[in-house]
């Protein structure tokens, strides 16, 4: 059985003042049920698009976001369940999971200094690839 469903309304807040003014500071999202009304507040962390591409279309995702940035309330089309929502389109920090590097002899790197001033390094490895 599906749960109950609700239409969302984002109101951006741009920075008033300073070096970052008339920048998106964050976004006010209401959702909205036929008995319930939740509201919370997001910071822009450059998250919107994605969150928003994991419920429409990217050309829609884009003009959402493009709306927010000039500073313009949008409702986001269609309803929505609130597994969809709960986590507020907030700035999510995926666990990274580290991959141990072996030892590596610094005798097998070479560094040269090529045209544009940047500096490359080279692994060089003459035996078969270990992990």
């Amino acid at each position: 059985m599906l749960g109950e469903t609700y239409k969302i309304s984002a109101r951006p807040l741009l920075f008033s003042e300073g070096e970052h003014e008339g920048r998106l500071n964050g976004v006010t999202f209401t959702a909205a049920s036929s008995t319930d009304t939740r509201e919370w507040f997001a910071i822009n962390c450059g998250q919107f698009e994605g969150a928003f591409i994991r419920l429409m279309p990217r050309s829609r995702a884009k003009t959402i976001v493009a709306t927010l940035l000039e500073g313009e309330e949008i409702e986001l089309p269609g309803l929505y369940q609130e597994e969809q929502f709960h986590r507020g389109f907030s700035f999510e920090w995926w666990p990274v999971h580290f991959i141990v590097i072996p030892s590596i002899d610094r005798s097998e790197y070479s560094v040269s200094s090529p045209e544009c001033n940047e500096s490359h390094v080279v692994l060089r490895h003459d035996g078969p690839a270990s992990v």
